[in-house]
């Protein structure tokens, strides 16, 4: 009987020293500007409590968009993270190359991840930050930017007008040769 006892009292303490979050930052395509235009941003500061912790980073897209993000360790006065790690999910069935396994940029100070790169599809998708604050606390910094990825007719236009450049230099280039024959 105390063996139970003794066992529930440590996985009640085990459980007490974990924590986890969930923070939303709901649809990052902003649609009242331009959808050529627009590059919505997001960031924001997080402190943990001290021991493990999990935090989930939501947001959604409603168009395909290129995106980049930050995530960075905060240390100062005692706050730090060790084994921090960062994934990105895309909620649902997933679509490839998901999920997405950061790595730690820089391995001998404080952690910092950060990727780009196309979210494919429209939906909800989420990081997931997890490690294990120092006996302060932790705390760390988020930064997302989101833009929609152009359409074909950027494309085509894009191309059209590289390619008149390209008509004029040629153009260009033949009259200075014919000029410098005569």
């Amino acid at each position: 009987m105390n063996i139970k006892l003794l066992t529930f009292a440590l996985a009640l303490m085990a459980a007490g020293s974990a924590s986890a979050a969930t923070y939303t930052f709901g649809d990052v395509t902003d649609t009242s500007v331009s959808p050529k235009d627009a590059l919505e941003t997001d960031s924001g500061y997080f402190y943990v409590a001290p021991g493990s912790f999990t935090d989930w980073l939501t947001f959604s897209v409603t168009q395909p968009v290129l995106g980049t993000g930050q995530i960075t360790e905060f240390q100062m006065n005692g706050l730090g993270i060790t084994g921090m790690s960062v994934t990105l999910y895309m909620a649902g069935p997933s679509v490839s190359p998901f999920p997405v396994v950061f790595p730690d940029l820089n391995p001998f100070g404080p952690s910092v991840f950060s990727g780009s790169g196309l979210l494919p599809v429209a939906g909800n998708y989420y990081f997931e930050v997890s490690g294990i604050a120092g006996a302060q606390g932790g705390s760390y910094t988020f930064s997302a930017a989101t833009m929609p990825v152009p359409e074909a007719e950027t494309w085509t236009m894009m191309g059209l007008g590289l390619g008149l450049v390209a008509l004029q230099l040629r153009r260009q280039g033949k009259k200075r040769a014919e000029r410098l024959i005569a």
